[in-house]
């Protein structure tokens, strides 16, 4: 507990949530979206690199661009469903892609949330990433 001009305030603890994309500023732009203390954000710059950290850290929830050289974010998403230890994890999809109809649907199936890059922002990602914790849970 937190004291604030002589009041107690409960502090929450701040959602985890993991970066999962190979452009750099796709992933400022995450950081910068979800602000600070109410979000905690951590990187990953390759699919690879992303599931070794969801594994590890276990977030409260992935932010995952779909398009990455390598493995990209539906051979990502595919592991980290069959995975016991990833399998809950909501995911929500950033990417610059666009997708066919019978595609949303089919991912949407898989992921809390489907958000184009160009609508990031502070008034949308916070919220999708709190609707994907509640919808987790």
């Amino acid at each position: 507990m937190d004291t604030i001009n002589g009041l107690q305030a409960r502090t929450r603890p701040a959602v985890r949530v993991l970066a999962i994309d190979d452009e750099a500023m796709a992933r400022y732009l995450v950081r910068q979206c979800l602000p600070v203390p109410a979000f905690e954000v951590t990187e990953a710059a390759s699919a690879e690199e992303g599931l070794e950290r969801a594994r590890a850290d276990r977030p409260d929830v992935i932010v995952l661009d779909l398009i990455m050289p390598g493995l990209d974010g539906r051979g990502a998403l595919a592991e980290l469903r069959q995975d016991p230890a990833t399998r809950n994890i909501p995911v929500v999809i950033s990417t610059g892609a666009e997708l066919a109809d019978d595609e949303t649907r089919a991912l949407l199936k898989q992921v809390s949330a489907i958000l184009p890059k160009r609508n990031l922002s502070r008034a949308t990602l916070p919220g999708i990433v709190r609707q994907a914790l509640e919808r987790a849970v």
